[in-house]
């Protein structure tokens, strides 16, 4: 951004965004001259810009103030200082956001985006360059984002309605007629038709839902009731001592009243008992005789069979093998 001014002209505005020095390359040599981008507005909802070169900058200027007055814009204000909603505009590599902004905000903007604010009489608003940080490129995406500003008359008269029925209101609280949404979803559009028989039914089915809930958190607080009285009959009877702390009910007569009755079997069955014992043991000592017998069979067996091996291997006499193993030794040496 190279400098600002003002003029005032039929009450218009205009202030020079950039100037930058060209070269035009011919047969002599170079012709340089100077390039002019100037934003003009009325400071009440009216703007316009103009680029233009000349070989003399007050030529380049006037020149592209004149381009700017043939293409001013209207833009619709909110209370006459601030947009009606959020916006984004886009041209080449450069990309803009506008923002509403509430009353003493003021311009929070820089370099060509605020001499267009300024032009165009807003008071609130914040922006950000999200792209190009070319003033051309700038001034573009500003007016790109400016032109798509539609104020609340507008939109009621291209959907056919009144600005009073717009609005973010209920289904329910809408007329009886079918209002079309339109949801943006993988690029495409997809057209849903609320009326005000679906909302009704919507609305049926919240209140079912609500009775429902209603139903299940009652069973949930009467058995949690249930538990508790349960265990406050539980600890009670405990406590009197007809049920132990397993649940088992105490049984203290009965247990003795058993106790008595086998003691009085076990002193009957005495010499019954005694008999078996006996026959049992008389029964180990005959079992433990006839192993003894068997292993001692055995025992003499394995002996025998080792002795006669022994007794059928051919002796070898000692003193042949080393007799042969000098005449070996011998022959060997006579072969050398």
């Amino acid at each position: 951004m190279a400098r600002e001014r003002e003029v005032r002209d039929d009450e218009l505005t205009d202030k020079l965004v950039s100037i930058n020095r060209v070269a035009k390359v011919v047969k002599g040599g170079r012709r340089f001259g100077f390039s002019a981008l100037v934003v003009v507005g009325d400071r009440k909802g009216r703007v316009g810009f103009g680029h233009s070169k000349a070989r003399e900058v007050p030529e380049a200027v006037r020149k592209a103030t004149a381009i700017g007055k043939r293409r001013m814009i209207r833009v619709p204000l909110r209370e006459g200082r601030t947009l009606h909603h959020d916006v984004e505009g886009r041209f080449g590599a450069g990309r803009v956001l506008l923002r509403t902004a509430p009353a003493g905000t003021g311009i929070i903007a820089g370099g060509s985006m605020r001499a267009i604010f300024e032009c165009l009489g807003i008071q609130d608003v914040v922006a950000k360059s999200l792209g190009s940080n070319n003033p051309s490129n700038m001034v573009h995406a500003t007016f790109n984002a400016l032109e798509r500003v539609e104020s609340p008359r507008m939109v009621a008269s291209r959907r056919s309605m009144r600005v009073s029925e717009l609005g973010a209101r209920r289904p329910e609280q809408r007329p009886e007629r079918e209002k079309r949404s339109v949801r943006k979803k993988k690029g495409e559009a997809t057209f849903i038709i609320a009326s005000s028989e679906r909302a009704a039914q919507l609305k049926k089915e919240r209140e079912e839902r609500a009775i429902e809930m209603a139903r299940r958190w009652k069973e949930v607080e009467e058995a949690a009731a249930a538990k508790k009285a349960r265990k406050a009959a539980r600890a009670a009877a405990i406590a009197a001592g007809e049920i132990t702390d397993h649940g088992k009910k105490s049984g203290k007569k009965k247990k003795s009243a058993e106790a008595d009755d086998t003691t009085a079997a076990a002193v009957a069955d005495a010499p019954a008992v005694a008999e078996v014992q006996e026959t049992k043991a008389d029964d180990k000592q005959d079992a433990a005789a006839v192993t003894e017998s068997k292993e001692s069979k055995k025992f003499k067996k394995s002996k025998e069979g080792k002795k006669s091996k022994e007794s059928k291997k051919p002796k070898k006499d000692k003193k042949d093998k080393r007799v042969r193993g000098r005449k070996s030794t011998t022959s060997a040496g006579d072969g050398r």
